[in-house]
């Protein structure tokens, strides 16, 4: 299980992760249909946490 965090503009959220250094894990994902989006990283704990999007 990975906890996630949802966010208005997964982009975004995403660079500025990357601008404290952390690790992304993966690519961005985005579901095609249902616009859902996510994106895992490591936690400075060295855990897994996911960014997650939700259009609606």
């Amino acid at each position: 299980m990975v906890c996630g965090f949802l966010v208005d503009d997964i982009q975004q959220a995403s660079q500025e992760l990357v601008q404290a250094h952390i690790e992304l894990v993966g690519p961005l994902q985005i579901d095609e249909l249902s616009g859902n989006a996510w994106q895992h990283f490591r936690g400075p704990d060295g855990k897994l946490y996911e960014l997650t999007y939700n259009p609606e």
